[in-house]
């Protein structure tokens, strides 16, 4: 199998839903085991003492107040592994989206060679990001040409706008960054 950019640019892709998985996944086990533990807190450690479930809350000894602070603690746990949980789902969910958009784009829209029109019409700047892209097999992440060719994040921004204005490329929402398609573009 030959390793070009295009094929490394799928590597990150999947690497980064496997990354996305994961944290799903150790999320969903970091709550599932919060609510096991107030489980155990709430039912097994009044039968083990002899008391009434309900007395924990009325602090009768030090020990109701440690178990007070547990269910406190597992309670913020079970919060930000929620958050946590649900942001993740909703940035895989993204990532599958926008890869599935990708891969359904007929091979014709995407430009692979280096259209020599284009790039008369395009400053230094806008021809390099174009030329990027076009080694990238199409598609990259805003935030992966930051610091590419020495661009800064304001530079790669107005760039972009510049060639997304002149009907190059697309800007797809993408977390907390874009991703960047080069589109069809007819002459």
């Amino acid at each position: 199998m030959i390793f070009n950019k295009k094929n490394k640019n799928n590597i990150i892709i999947k690497n980064n839903i496997y990354i996305m998985l994961l944290n799903i996944i150790f999320s969903s086990i970091v709550l599932l085991s919060s609510i096991v533990m107030i489980v155990i807190l709430l039912l097994l450690v009044p039968i083990i003492y002899h008391i009434n479930a309900l007395s924990i809350f009325y602090f009768n000894s030090s020990t109701d107040y440690l178990i007070i602070i547990s269910l406190t603690t597992l309670f913020l746990v079970i919060i930000l592994s929620s958050i946590y949980l649900i942001k993740n789902i909703k940035k895989l969910s993204l990532e599958l989206l926008i890869t599935k958009k990708i891969e359904e784009t007929p091979k014709s829209d995407v430009i692979l060679n280096p259209d020599q029109e284009i790039l008369r019409y395009l400053d230094e700047g806008e021809r390099r990001v174009y030329l990027l892209l076009i080694d990238s097999g199409g598609s990259l992440l805003q935030k992966d040409l930051v610091g590419l060719d020495n661009f800064s994040r304001a530079t790669i921004s107005r760039i972009i706008d510049k060639l997304e204005k002149k009907g190059i490329v697309e800007k797809i929402r993408h977390g907390s960054t874009n991703r960047i398609i080069l589109k069809r573009v007819t002459r």
